[in-house]
């Protein structure tokens, strides 16, 4: 996959993040994070470029929070009232490496390191 899909996928799933931190009770919020979520733990979600290196090493880092997240959120569809307190962590930190992986094939693509097809 190409940095721009990656970053777009980056940049979508972190936003689905985000709504869930502000709204965490909101069960939508939570399904649309889980749907986003599927693109990240996908096998395709990887890097074709070499000058990648960094985007390469945040991208495990995302698969797993992504994987922890998604396991959180089924939680907490069988949970009582108030377990979506369970994602809450866990989406944090995958916000963070999204915010980080997102920069990162943003900073790549404006160097012109690599190409977009």
């Amino acid at each position: 996959m190409n940095l721009e899909n990656l970053r777009r996928i980056s940049l979508a799933t972190e936003n689905a993040c985000a709504v869930v931190l502000q709204r965490p009770d909101d069960h939508q919020a939570r399904e649309q994070l889980f749907l986003a979520l599927g693109d990240v733990v996908d096998s395709a979600f990887q890097a074709e470029e070499k000058d990648a290196y960094h985007a390469t090493d945040l991208i495990p880092e995302a698969r797993v929070w992504a994987n922890i997240v998604r396991t959180r959120i089924n939680l907490a569809r069988t949970s009582t009232p108030g377990a979506s307190a369970i994602v809450r962590a866990p989406a944090q930190h995958l916000l963070t490496v999204l915010s980080d992986l997102a920069g990162e094939c943003t900073r790549l693509n404006q160097e012109g390191r690599v190409f977009s097809a």
